[in-house]
């Protein structure tokens, strides 16, 4: 028999590379489709930078311990291709390559090469190593070599790249990399191996076994034809082109609460995106026995040509699995919004760009519009999703969040549910939820996530309406639209450092600006410059994190207002703004009036409370503040008068109101000063609450 065979085996293996390497072109074909000429130049260059090792391209590392080198990677087209661009020969680049091939594998994972993809989709790299051979120091020089390929992507061709460096064992047992930004950690396992099998492009190096062996196989027969395979003899079958990263059977239901967890995290940056996934892995767990869609798509390999038959695409796949999934569950709302979310993820949400008239995109687009008989209105509606305006945007992602916690729940209900994670990683993803989904006093919000993505594609027209007793409004527009559309308001604040932090807080900084003043003390050219600089002051990440069960407070920006006094014409302080940032990156701002304030010594006393509420739970650790004001008109001991204070409330553990002690000696003080001829001005020191 066949299983039993080794050669039959191997013959079978050879037949079914067949099918695989045709499937992987046409889905190169379609990746190709849809990136734009230089974009298409940078696809092709990544995996060369991988390969060599030279001081003349983009990589190169001095001490390279061997850290680079694809399996196999001279017989590829990308290889020919790139040194035909570069007018190179293969003699020319024998000495900068190396025969040990750190990297046995270097696929692309995700939406590219699908009916998903769009200009913007990044490029998710899986690098292959065997974790059995590699030593510390070559990950170690690897890792420099992918972040520096990857910034500079993003520094020339505006391209979002992304590099996950894996051991071949560590893949074998489905034991995924700690949580960050782009990492699932141990909150995706089986799941994870199965989008990668149902969404993977072989870029070059070695191919797995899996794309080459039997749909359906369980983990002991998946064992046993690698087995065998590898002591075939066969002529066209060479055990050494192949790897084996471990087979997925079926989807452990025990992640599935996990998954969803990452997916309500992920939500903050991509909505539409996290709500398709939660709702596969929601149907992974209603469906155990359900064909997985990694082993749909390689049954559908040998129809290799995606133009003609775009219904074979993994994410038409997905699309399906989903429209099934709520039409099963007999509620129309959450169908209706599962059919907005495919239409929105086929338009590129949330980057609008243009669908090719004879595209396979907008075939499916046509035929879902059809089969779903919307109207016209709801149609334009979902076409122009980019004139929504900031408030629809959130209620639309509010929406599609709180569907994800119902499948949460839905999930805890059925179930005395075991979390098939580390605690360490639940505790980062529940926190890193609390910081963007809880809304507390003082705490600057989010903007959409719509917004954020957008961002730099954005120019921000912003208007300062303004006296001199500082009551202000700080209007942020698009400026592609105009002040004059409401609808296309993004934030209203009443004051400088409310409207900054904002910007911060949501990654605009970068985002170009206009500002407009009416009578502030500073231009608008020098508010951008302040900007920076409160950014600059916040931007530290050795303060976070996320481990913590609740986050502390360890920066902060007091802002020091002043107005001229009617009967001496000096500056008196009026009013003071507080600028926070605490261990989870959350931003909060509060602001006191001190017009009615007796004399200067209550006013730093009042100063000093609201520091101390924000830093007395916070002892054992490093906090930094920096005194800052917009004038240099005021010369007084305010932060050595506050500081006298904290240290007062530090060694008598305060909590309450206690007695002032007005005989704390005056020193002139040096505020940080932000004017029209000096920018911000720094102090000597940095003030640490820790040295009181």
């Amino acid at each position: 028999m066949e299983k039993d065979n080794p050669y039959l085996i191997a013959k079978a293996t050879v037949f079914n590379k067949k099918s695989f390497v045709f499937y992987n072109i046409s889905r190169l074909r379609e990746l190709i489709r849809y990136l734009p000429p230089k974009k298409f130049e940078l696809f092709n260059t990544i995996p060369f930078l991988l390969h060599i090792n030279s001081p003349k391209f983009t990589g190169y590392m001095e001490n390279h311990a061997n850290a680079y080198g694809i399996y196999g990677f001279n017989d590829s087209g990308f290889w020919r291709l790139t040194l035909k661009r570069f007018n190179l020969s293969e003699g020319e680049m024998i000495s900068y390559t190396s025969r040990l091939y750190c990297i046995k594998g270097l696929y692309l994972m995700g939406s590219s090469g699908t009916i998903a993809q769009t200009n913007y989709s990044d490029f998710d790299y899986w690098v292959i190593v065997d974790d059995k051979t590699v030593t510390k120091e070559q990950l170690t020089i690897l890792n420099k070599k992918l972040d520096v390929v990857k910034k500079w992507s993003e520094a020339n061709y505006s391209q979002s790249v992304n590099f996950f460096i894996m051991g071949i064992n560590q893949l074998k047992e489905n034991n995924f990399s700690s949580v960050d930004e782009e990492s699932s950690g141990s909150s995706q396992r089986t799941i994870l191996k199965e989008e990668f099998y149902r969404t993977f492009i072989m870029i070059g190096g070695k191919i797995p076994y899996w794309a080459v062996l039997p749909v359906g196989l369980d983990d002991a027969s998946y064992k046993k034809w690698i087995k065998l395979a590898k002591i075939a003899k066969h002529h066209e079958f060479n055990s050494e082109d192949y790897i084996d990263l471990g087979n997925v059977a079926h989807i452990s239901t025990n992640e599935c609460i996990g998954a969803l967890i990452w997916q309500i995290y992920k939500a903050h940056h991509d909505p539409v995106k996290a709500f398709m996934k939660s709702s596969v892995v929601a149907n992974y767990y209603q469906n155990t026995e359900e064909t997985l869609m990694c082993d749909i798509i390689k049954k559908k390999f040998s129809q290799n040509n995606l133009e003609s038959n775009y219904l074979t695409d993994p994410y038409v796949i997905v699309f399906e699995k989903i429209i099934n999934f709520y039409k099963n569950s007999f509620n129309e709302d959450d169908l209706e919004l599962a059919k907005t979310c495919i239409f929105l993820r086929l338009s590129g949400y949330p980057i609008s760009f243009k669908i090719d008239e004879n595209s396979p995109k907008l075939m499916l687009i046509n035929k879902y519009i059809k089969e779903w008989y919307w109207d016209e209105e709801k149609i334009y509606d979902l076409k122009n999703y980019i004139e929504w305006g900031e408030a629809k945007h959130k209620k639309f992602e509010d929406d599609i969040l709180i569907k994800i916690n119902k499948l949460y729940e839905q999930m805890l209900d059925k179930s005395n549910p075991i979390l098939d994670m580390s605690k360490s990683d639940i505790t980062i993803l529940k926190n890193k939820i609390k910081s963007f989904t809880e809304e507390k006093e003082n705490k600057i919000p989010f903007a959409s996530a719509y917004l954020r993505a957008i961002a730099p594609e954005l120019s921000f027209f912003i208007t300062c309406q303004y006296d001199e007793r500082l009551h202000g409004l700080w209007t942020v527009y698009d400026e592609r639209k105009g002040k004059k559309q409401s609808g296309q308001i993004f934030f209203i604040g009443h004051f400088l450092l409310e409207f900054i932090g904002w910007i911060i807080l949501n990654g605009f900084v970068e985002t170009k600006k206009k500002i407009e003043v009416n009578n502030y003390p500073i231009s608008g050219k020098r508010i951008i410059k302040f900007i920076d600089e409160v950014s600059s002051f916040f931007s530290d990440k050795n303060h976070i994190n996320w481990e913590l069960s609740q986050p502390v407070f360890n920066k902060m920006i007091i802002l020091l207002n002043t107005i001229q006094d009617k009967d001496s014409y000096d500056k008196i302080l009026n009013s003071c703004d507080f600028l926070i940032k605490n261990s989870w990156s959350e931003l909060y701002f509060e602001s006191i009036n001190l017009t009615k304030v007796e004399n200067q010594i209550l006013k730093c006393y009042e100063i000093a409370v609201i520091m101390w509420k924000y830093f007395k739970n916070s002892s054992g650790n490093i906090y930094e503040y920096k005194f800052v004001r917009l004038d240099a008109g005021i010369e007084d001991n305010t932060r050595k008068t506050v500081e006298d204070f904290l240290f007062q409330f530090k060694n008598e553990n305060f909590d309450k109101d206690i007695t002032l002690n007005i005989s704390m000696l005056k020193e002139e003080d040096n505020p940080t000063i932000f004017d029209e001829e000096d920018e911000w001005i720094e102090e000597e020191n940095s003030f640490l609450l820790d040295n009181f």
